[in-house]
């Protein structure tokens, strides 16, 4: 397993455990919330059309009865210069939880995370070649509609403001290239929410 993914990875889970302690810390956990949901985007040029995946897991506290606490992350899978590549976006978020019925709530999120890649063009930018490191802004909205006492199917949207540098060795040359990334990404993830 790669070094960025052993620490990406040990991030995440601290993450996780912040989260859960922070909340604890309250003595007020109302639910622990975990979630898992996808999207997909498709990419078309005159070359053809790729896809791209995004698979966010989260594990969230409620520290009140309409704050939560999130940590995230979000697997994605789709083509680089050379093959398919898996990469991460890991994120600590807020959300604001609006009750309205006894089925459904509306929330807003906003949150900060980092990552070793970004959706640019038809690829994803971050292979073996490249050194990506960008933050992440997160700031969306959605809704969660209990179907059962401890599900919900869950819809949001999202955006994603992308900051950071790519640096690229041209190994063939013996040059090293650095540019800026700065870019939106607008998506729209649906999934489920279990309550324990």
């Amino acid at each position: 397993m790669c070094k960025r993914n052993v620490i990406a990875a040990g991030l995440f889970a601290a993450m996780v455990l912040a989260s859960v302690a922070a909340a604890d810390a309250t003595q007020r956990i109302r639910h622990v919330e975990f979630s898992i949901a996808g999207s997909a985007q498709a990419f078309v040029d005159k070359g053809g059309t790729s896809l791209l995946k995004n698979i966010p897991l989260r594990i969230g506290a409620f520290v009140t009865r309409d704050v939560e606490i999130e940590a995230e992350g979000i697997v994605t899978v789709g083509e680089g210069c050379y093959s398919t590549v898996v990469e991460y976006i890991a994120s600590l978020k807020g959300s604001y939880n609006f009750p309205v019925g006894d089925r459904l709530l509306p929330f807003v999120l906003f949150g900060y995370g980092f990552t070793d890649s970004a959706p640019i063009g038809n690829v994803v930018a971050g292979n073996d070649f490249d050194d990506v490191n960008l933050s992440v802004l997160n700031a969306g909205l959605g809704w969660k509609f209990l179907f059962m006492h401890k599900a919900a199917l869950r819809v949001e949207y999202r955006l994603q403001k992308f900051h950071g540098q790519e640096t690229y060795d041209d190994w063939y040359y013996g040059r090293t290239y650095t540019h800026d990334i700065d870019f939106t990404l607008h998506s729209v993830f649906c999934g489920v929410s279990l309550f324990f």
